[in-house]
């Protein structure tokens, strides 16, 4: 039965569900009021702090992870750097299975819910492993342990739950409103992540540092908490797309069908799209809409496979870089195929890949480990700013979030609007491919540098400091002059990562969108495990003399300039796929006013 809200609040159809859960569709004039809009700008908000929230909970946890399994848990290398990239690898992945999740079973708004919950209990139980409880009640170690991979598998299955679908059910409020308010607000849901990000590198890593694990923790799990009773707020309010069941199978059957069916039909076209062959107009038993939504998926995917190179040329900023879970990555993926059995094969898969005998020996994988090369390169420059500071090497991912804080405002409230002022349709495949040539600028710039370094050692010397507890003989130049390479990325990133989920958002059915969005968050953790084995690869191949430990007798700048190529090839494979790029004109019941346009995609009209 249906029955209309109050009229001021939002025109929203409410129907009862078998499960007894209320639905909110969708019936939203596309200029809606003033109060209703203020809502609807409510509910973004909100969506908005709850990501910044469950960001800072997320980050405030990995940010000193390997520090606390050394030196509270006592545990011995390798283990400290294995439990946190099993933890990364997880998260880093577990958003597909939330998406899944949310698109079959139950909805958005539920699995975010059930994945806060979690999350919650996961803090929870790590601020409880380090309390102090005296002597009598004191937890021994293995408990400890026990406790430990409890708190990171339910932290990680609780992210996935929340980072495949927070970012689209923000959209959906707004969606009505056109696509350039929903790149505005993928825009700043990205700003809020950053936000997040930057309060857990300093504020709470200070305090798990300067005054102790349990408190620094114990701001994690109320920052969790605060995300869910700020989501909670609008849930009476909240656009809500009902799921539809499973139609990853569905999709996985149109796609078989169209390979199978290779014949040639032909009926009054030239050309036919090989799936078209599934529909029913073609003799096919699917129906043609559901076909064409497929067909959207699949035009999709190859755009989102030159991620990964990209991010593999991002990760060259982050400290820890392995590829020992990528194996994992690729048996989750098979593990995601059979819908029947992923309850219980990912759980028990979870519960074994945290057990220490496992880490153990994933450790044996490892291809390569230590700091990466952004950060080599920095231990190898003067860190040392005055007489009583020495500024750590890693200290500059900061200064890269905080660029990506100035310049994401600035790009959205003064660069876009006067691009759209002057004509200048800057799309998101525009966006992304001039976000590529930043990220092959940075390591060129990169390579560049290194060659100054080592000219400054030749002509004042060199000084020994000892970055990461090593010693190094290091450069006279001082580390700021990496901020451009660190700039430039952080500018790819704007340009890159932020259209690229408004467009997995407005070019996915409604029915994928939590999967196809969990994808391109897997496209991350793939490229930063793609660099840890290109760079053991690089380092094999030329005996190490373009990754050596010691920089000074070594070739660095020629690792630079070879990742400046494959990004070249990349970048040509991605402008070969977006010239290409047809957007398919669907209904909105499928896809949703975002999505609808009839045009060919090029690098001039894309």
């Amino acid at each position: 039965m249906l029955k209309m809200e109050d009229p001021e609040l939002a025109p929203i159809l409410v129907t009862s569900s078998s499960r007894g859960a209320k639905r909110y569709h969708v019936s939203m004039p596309h200029h809606p009021g003033p109060i209703r809009r203020r809502i609807r700008i409510l509910l973004v908000i909100c969506i908005l702090f709850t990501e910044l929230c469950e960001r800072l909970t997320f980050y405030g946890v990995v940010a000193n992870l390997v520090l606390y399994c050394r030196d509270y848990l006592k545990l011995e290398a390798p283990l400290p750097s294995s439990i946190s990239l099993a933890f990364q690898g997880t998260s880093f992945f577990s958003p597909v299975i939330g998406g899944w999740i949310a698109d079959t079973f139950l909805g958005r708004y539920n699995t975010i819910y059930g994945g806060s919950l979690l999350y919650l209990v996961g803090t929870i139980l790590l601020a409880a492993v380090t309390f102090n409880y005296g002597d009598v009640h004191k937890l021994g170690t293995g408990s400890k342990e026990g406790f430990l991979g409890i708190s990171l598998l339910l932290i990680s299955v609780g992210t996935g739950g929340i980072k495949a679908n927070v970012s689209p059910l923000g959209a959906d409020q707004i969606e009505n409103e056109g696509a350039t308010v929903v790149q505005r607000f993928f825009d700043w849901f990205y700003w809020f992540i950053q936000l997040g990000s930057f309060l857990a590198y300093t504020a709470v890593v200070s305090v798990q540092q300067d005054v102790s694990f349990f408190y620094g923790y114990v701001i994690t799990a109320s920052s969790i908490f605060v995300a869910i009773i700020l989501f909670v707020s609008g849930r009476k309010y909240y656009v809500i797309q009902p799921h539809k069941g499973s139609y990853m199978a569905d999709t996985c059957k149109i796609i078989w069908q169209g390979l199978k069916k290779n014949q040639c039909i032909c009926r009054g076209f030239n050309e036919l799209h090989w799936l078209d062959r599934a529909k029913e107009s073609f003799g096919g038993i699917w129906s043609d809409q559901r076909v064409e939504d497929v067909k959207a998926v699949v035009g999709i995917a190859p755009i989102f496979l030159t991620f990964i190179l990209y991010w593999t040329i991002y990760g060259q900023m982050y400290r820890h870089l392995n590829v020992q879970l990528f194996v994992i990555i690729l048996i989750l993926m098979v593990l995601f195929l059979f819908d029947g059995f992923i309850f219980f094969l990912t759980h028990v898969f979870f519960l074994v890949l945290f057990s220490s005998k496992v880490f153990s020996w994933l450790s044996c994988l490892s291809l390569f480990k230590g700091q990466t090369s952004y950060l080599l390169q920095g231990s190898f420059m003067k860190l040392k700013l005055s007489d009583h500071f020495t500024m750590p090497a890693a200290s500059l991912y900061l200064f890269e979030i905080t660029m990506l804080l100035i310049l994401i405002p600035v790009v959205d409230r003064i660069i876009y609007p006067m691009l759209r002022h002057f004509g200048v349709d800057f799309t998101p495949l525009k966006k992304m491919g001039v976000g590529m040539l930043f990220a092959m600028g940075s390591v060129i710039v990169a390579g560049l540098m290194e060659i100054q370094r080592k000219r400054f050692i030749a002509t004042h010397g060199y000084f020994q400091q000892h970055p990461f507890n090593t010693p190094v003989n290091a450069s006279q130049m001082n580390i700021f002059y990496q901020v451009p390479q660190y700039v430039l990325m952080g500018t790819g990133e704007v340009l890159t990562s932020i259209p690229g989920l408004a467009f997995a958002y407005s070019q996915s059915p409604v029915y994928l969108r939590g999967v196809i969005m969990g994808l391109n968050l897997a496209t991350i953790g793939i490229g930063f495990y793609v660099a840890g084995a290109l760079a053991a690869i690089v380092r094999k191949a030329t005996h190490g003399t373009w990754y050596p430990q010691d920089l000074n007798n070594g070739k660095l700048e020629n690792y630079f300039f070879f990742l400046a190529a494959i990004m070249l090839l990349n970048f040509v494979a991605f402008v070969f796929l977006a010239q290409r790029y047809k957007y398919v004109k669907t209904s909105a019941s499928s896809r949703g006013p975002v999505a609808q346009v009839d045009q060919q995609s090029n690098l001039v009209n894309s």
